[in-house]
């Protein structure tokens, strides 16, 4: 509901105004009958006049908090809430005239029913019109269409012979260019007759949250002289070095900043930033022009933008810190899955493709957001839902069989009996970022495979067996899973006592043992088609391979080649790989790339692979033999395909030969590659809270699709069809959708997938519904956040520069991006062969977006766009390599296959950047940024003249030129709901002619 409130107090004020204005008049008269000299008469007229002039200019100051205020015609504040803006729109001359854009309830009912858009923006200048859906539906900022006096005059004076437009705060850039040019109106205060004096005043307001308040910004934070700007979490880390010196990529401290920063406590006032500043010089006009100090803060409420056609717009936002501390879980998932649904409801239908039916696609996002930051490793888990926390991954399956015990008769009923001894090796992965130092890891083979017993024997099945289970427990806090290790392990272990159901022993056509074939449930020559495996952490079911198992009635949910034991003491080995190896052949799609995460929604059976030559131990899983030998397209886990790419690991071990024993198992080859950290794919917090909302962009996005509109025909293609989905697209007319799985984040401060870069569904959108802000209130800070509405292009180059990509916190590490510098020193786009900071391109971007549409939303910035390296307009800015037009930019990482080998042959002189860094542009300059505006300056003229009057021209007796310092300050309950809001003025002074 659109916040509503009494009159506020300064209309009364307004009106006190004009009363004291007739008492001043009065006494005026009074002084001038009882002046007796004429020097005095004189003096006395000259105070008062411009006294007169005083109170028409507090007329003015009056007339622009109501106009801050948005007063409605029967007395509400619009902005009286935390869903207002405040936008710029420049004229010809480049003139920023302000509006704020509030929300109306066009039934004037109080409900929230607003239809899209509903915003009417109304203007910050003396005599601007009111503008209906600014640039929303006519795609073009408003010209500033005063509406002039009678007289058709607007604020132009004439002073000692210099005439200027409104009076100079400063006489440097762009105040002076603005204060020249603008064209306000007066506005005129009635007078008691034609020929007397008349009062008039008129006023322009300027946005003070569009400047860097250098109170704030600017650190120290490495206990050196130097400013890093390292998390993206505190206003502190904009970089001010980059403001006064723009070619610099990292802080010399050389620059002004070094000052400023030091100065911290000395900056009392928006304009102390000149402290120990030289007058004119070129780093007093940067402190004037770009920087204020100490503006007042306020905790905004998180709620849902309106205009952007969200049903629940002007609600408070999901929190997702107080779902995390107060109600984690099933109640958890279903607020943040509803809160989606409600919102969005084409999300899910748009994104999920073949994503399992009987699961809940924005339920399973919502348990992953939980798992991302909550303070355990246990998965949220439901009956429709999955989440992902700190947690190994299978990335192989092997089980070795082995003839124990010859056949041999036991009890009464006169068959015969074997043994055969099953062990389950399998690799885990620790994908993340992070060890895995706490946590159980239980692996329950689900044996049904069928054995013959003989070429033409009598049949059984694993499950029909007396079992002997050698209980294991892999407790990784004994040894914890390093960041990126790859270990195999002896996962289950069982020993089956089969009948044979024969009371003869089978034997072969020279009376020795017949072999064992084992295969098929009911036929064991053929593929096994009914096992499967349940995989448990600390107790909870998590994953599993395909959609179908444990049931694998309607379909299987791997297929194992069939194999035999020919003898007592043999040993054979029959395996998968999930999330890799999903077909029989390499011709075959699905092109998938290995990541394990997928494995639980594929339908597609996990096909049988070989142990020696297609298994890779203790490293990245390589099918050697496929790829080296027969050609395979997908036949290894390439991170740097993904279509979130990264960087690929060493590939593991490969066997060379089978098992001869059971003392020969993959937990014994080497030596095994060195765990990499710095190739970790995937990113998890676990310290109790999301700092940003920007992090959602770390969460494992379980969609659904298939890219490949033609069949590739090298590996290239496969990564490059992924890794340019976003470009290209998926194939809408694929049938099998859901033998694909993702290994992609949500997109958020990259480009997002064509397919779902609409209102309905794309990512970014989440971060206009959910918040992470205080758990009481719900609400988040002002303190140094920009108005990326009316920032200047150097406040804005300077939001954008100084972002060192690849130096990340504590969760988003990745050192090896490369730039110009070899290795680390890549800083964010640059235009083409110039030596400037990194945020000049995107402040040209962000000023391109609102001159055809205003942000409604932070979140908005996630789509702008420029011109790429190559040429084409309006590509997207963020996560886009091919903004980087000066060379400096990751290039990608390329896996082929001519020089085989453990490691992945990686073309000379590149490297790609992960998903982490290439997501990090947007959310270090995101988490500082605001479309609202509580701090303002006003600028006021006051004037008392003598109208035209026949032939002689209207004189102007007195001036009062004022500017003062505004703050709309709303008062707030203990919920954080708005009360009642003023505005008040923090500083006061009067300006020369």
């Amino acid at each position: 509901m659109l916040s509503r409130n009494k009159k506020p107090k300064h209309d009364a004020a307004f009106a006190l105004v004009v009363t004291l204005l007739m008492v001043v008049l009065a006494a005026v008269i009074v002084v001038g009958l009882l002046a007796n000299a004429s020097s005095d008469r004189n003096t006395a007229a000259s105070v008062a006049d411009r006294y007169k002039a005083e109170i028409a200019a507090e007329t003015g100051l009056e007339a622009a908090k109501k106009a801050l205020s948005a007063i409605s015609s029967d007395g509400y504040s619009r902005t009286m809430n935390d869903h207002f803006v405040v936008v710029s729109s420049p004229d010809a001359n480049g003139v920023p005239y302000l509006f704020i854009g509030c929300a109306e309830d066009p039934n004037n009912d109080g409900k929230s029913d607003y239809a899209k858009p509903a915003i009417q923006y109304f203007p910050l200048y003396a005599g601007g019109q009111t503008q209906p859906n600014l640039a929303i539906t006519s795609g073009a900022a408003p010209t500033p269409a005063p509406s002039l006096d009678a007289s058709g005059t607007i604020a132009q004076q004439v002073f000692g012979g210099k005439t200027i437009n409104y009076p100079l705060l400063f006489a440097t850039a762009p105040h002076s260019t603005w204060q020249q040019k603008l064209q306000t109106n007066w506005q005129v205060l009635s007078a008691s007759s034609a020929t007397a004096e008349h009062y008039r005043f008129t006023y322009w307001i300027e946005d003070l949250d569009g400047y860097i308040d250098a109170n704030v910004a600017g650190n120290l934070d490495d206990s050196s002289t130097k400013h890093i700007r390292n998390l993206g979490y505190n206003p502190n880390e904009l970089a001010l070095f980059t403001l006064f010196n723009p070619s610099l990529q990292s802080d010399d401290g050389s620059t002004y900043a070094k000052t400023l920063v030091a100065n911290h406590t000395l900056l009392f006032t928006p304009l102390t930033t000149r402290v120990g500043g030289t007058a004119a010089s070129a780093d007093d006009i940067i402190c004037t022009t770009s920087l204020v100090a100490n503006l007042a803060t306020d905790n905004e409420q998180s709620v849902i933008p309106f205009g952007l056609g969200f049903p629940s717009q002007g609600k408070p936002k999901t929190n997702l810190n107080d779902i995390i501390k107060n109600s984690p879980g099933a109640a958890g998932v279903k607020k943040i899955g509803n809160a989606i649904s409600t919102d969005l409801p084409k999300f899910a239908s748009t994104r999920k493709g073949g994503f399992d039916p009987s699961q809940d696609y924005n339920k399973t996002l919502a348990a992953s957001f939980i798992d991302y930051a909550d303070l355990d490793s246990d998965p949220t888990i439901g009956s429709d839902y999955r989440g992902i926390d700190l947690m190994p991954f299978v990335v192989e399956v092997y089980e070795m069989y082995y003839w124990e015990k010859d056949y041999y008769q036991n009890g009464g009923t006169g068959n015969f009996f074997v043994d055969v001894r099953v062990k389950t090796f399998v690799q885990l992965w620790n994908m993340f970022g992070k060890d895995i130092t706490t946590g159980v890891f239980v692996f329950n083979d689900m044996n049904k495979a069928g054995l013959q017993f003989g070429p033409t024997g009598p049949i059984s099945s694993f499950d029909k067996a007396t079992v002997i289970d050698a209980k294991i427990s892999i407790d990784l806090s004994k040894k914890p899973l390093t960041v990126n290790e790859y270990r195999a392990v002896l996962a289950c272990d069982r020993l089956y006592t089969l009948d044979t159901g024969a009371t003869t022993k089978p034997v072969d056509s020279k009376g020795k043992s017949s072999a064992i074939h084992i295969g098929d449930n009911s036929a064991p020559t053929k593929f096994d088609k009914q096992s499967s495996y349940d995989v448990q952490w600390n107790g909870i079911s998590y994953d599993r391979p395909g959609a179908n198992a444990p049931n694998v009635a309607a379909a299987p949910a791997i297929e194992r080649n069939d194999c035999s034991l020919s003898k007592p003491g043999d040993v054979t080995m029959n395996g998968t790989i999930p999330g890799l190896r999903y077909t029989q052949s390499s011709g075959d799609a699905p092109y998938d790339l290995g990541d394990p995460r997928m494995s639980y929604y594929i339908k597609e059976p996990q096909w049988s692979s070989a142990y020696v030559g297609e298994s890779a131990w203790g490293g990245q899983v390589y099918m050697k033999t496929n790829v080296d030998t027969k050609g395979w397209l997908a036949g290894e886990s390439r991170v740097a395909g993904w279509a979130d790419s990264g960087h690929s690991s060493a590939r593991g071990v490969t066997p060379t030969a089978s098992p001869a024993s059971t003392a020969q198992d993959p937990t014994t080859l080497g030596p095994a590659p060195t765990p990499e950290p710095s190739k970790a794919p995937a990113r998890i917090s676990n310290d109790g809270q999301f700092h940003s909302i920007a992090e959602l962009s770390y969460i494992y996005d379980p969609f659904q699709q298939d890219p490949f509109t033609k069949v590739p025909t090298s590996i290239q293609d496969v990564d490059t069809t992924w890794r340019d989905a976003w470009k290209n697209g998926f194939n809408a007319s694929s049938a099998i959708k859901n033998k694909y799985g993702s290994h992609s984040t949500l997109r958020i401060g990259r480009p997002e997938f064509k397919d779902f870069d609409t209102d309905d569904a794309r990512a970014a959108r989440l971060l206009d519904l959910l918040s992470v802000g205080d758990i009481t209130t719900n609400s988040v800070s002002t303190r140094g956040l920009i108005n990326i509405n009316t920032a200047s292009r150097d406040v804005l180059r300077t939001l954008g520069a100084g972002i060192k990509i690849g130096n990340l916190n504590k969760n988003d590490v990745d050192p090896l991006i490369q730039g110009a510098s070899a290795g680390s020193n890549v800083y964010g786009p640059t235009s083409a062969g110039a030596s400037i900071s990194a945020g000049d391109a995107f402040a040209d971007a962000v000023i391109a977006r609102r001159t055809k549409q205003p942000f409604l939303s932070t979140s908005q910035l996630a789509q702008i766009t420029a011109t790429d390296k190559n040429g084409n307009k309006d590509q997207p800015f963020f996560g886009n390599p091919d903004q980087w037009l000066n060379g400096d930019g990751p290039k990608v990482e390329t896996t082929t296959s001519s020089s085989p080998g453990t490691t992945p042959p990686i073309t000379a002189g590149t490297v790609d950047w992960n998903d982490a860094a290439s997501e990090q542009y947007f959310a270090k300059i995101f988490n500082f940024t605001n479309v609202r505006s509580r701090n303002f300056r006003v600028f006021v003229t006051g004037q008392v003249y003598a109208p035209a009057n026949g032939a002689q021209p209207e004189r102007v007796i007195a001036t009062a030129n004022k500017v003062y310092e505004v703050f709309l300050d709303p008062k707030r309950d203990a919920t954080g709901a708005i009360s009642s809001q003023t505005c008040d003025v923090k500083y006061a002074a009067d300006l020369p002619y």
